[in-house]
């Protein structure tokens, strides 16, 4: 117990990204590409389940050690795939995610807000419209291969993307519907003007399952 007038233990900085619409909008088509071939869109690790901590405010929760595990999976998965920039949501759990995949693959962690977690305020159009605006400064850059550690709802507006809204994901339906399970990484390829898509590893406890990229 504290002493009276003793200072009180502070709570970590909440932040909740607000997206405005008007800064935001719709396209017709992909943009212009400089030189990128290759996404991997990985999910973070499975987090702590502390209901004191609002999940869609960062930090929000820390990594389970089951989640942690799933990222070093996914980790050894990444490596030796050319990977040269890995870009991260602020939130702890995918940060934490991030540097554990850094480490193996010797790069830095580009944090990037537009990546952030669906909020409860926050539609998946408006998701979608961040998400695009990301897509939209990505395809400016000249790294050919690149990873993107977020959340269920992002990687979902990212595959509409890519995919022009005709991607199915009936059967790609994790925990809370999401379209990949946490650890979990999905493969873009671009081809042409299209980009050829798989969902190409899962964390499964000690297991993992890993397909072919670009199968």
């Amino acid at each position: 117990m504290g002493s009276a007038g003793g200072t009180s233990p502070q709570m970590p900085h909440l932040q909740c990204y607000t997206f405005f619409m008007e800064d935001l909008r719709f396209y017709d088509s992909l943009p212009p590409i400089v030189s990128l071939k290759e996404i991997y869109m990985v999910r973070h690790g499975h987090p702590e389940e502390d209901p004191e901590i609002p999940y869609d405010c960062v930090p929000g929760s820390c990594l389970s050690e089951t989640g942690r595990e799933e990222a070093r999976c996914a980790a050894l998965f990444l490596l030796n795939r050319g990977i040269k920039r890995l870009y991260s949501s602020p939130f702890e759990r995918t940060l934490s995610t991030a540097r554990i995949i850094a480490a193996e693959l010797g790069l830095p962690v580009i944090v990037e807000e537009l990546l952030a977690d669906q909020h409860d305020n926050e539609s998946f159009a408006e998701v979608q419209k961040r998400i695009e605006s990301f897509f939209r400064r990505l395809a400016r850059k000249r790294a050919t291969t690149v990873a993107l550690i977020s959340h269920g709802s992002p990687v979902k507006a990212l595959l509409h993307l890519l995919s022009y809204n005709r991607i199915d994901l009936t059967h790609r339906a994790f925990s809370n519907a999401n379209p990949v399970p946490t650890g979990g990484v999905w493969y873009g390829r671009r081809e042409g003007d299209d980009w050829r898509l798989n969902l190409v590893f899962e964390p499964e406890g000690e297991r993992s399952r890993a397909r072919p990229v670009g199968a």
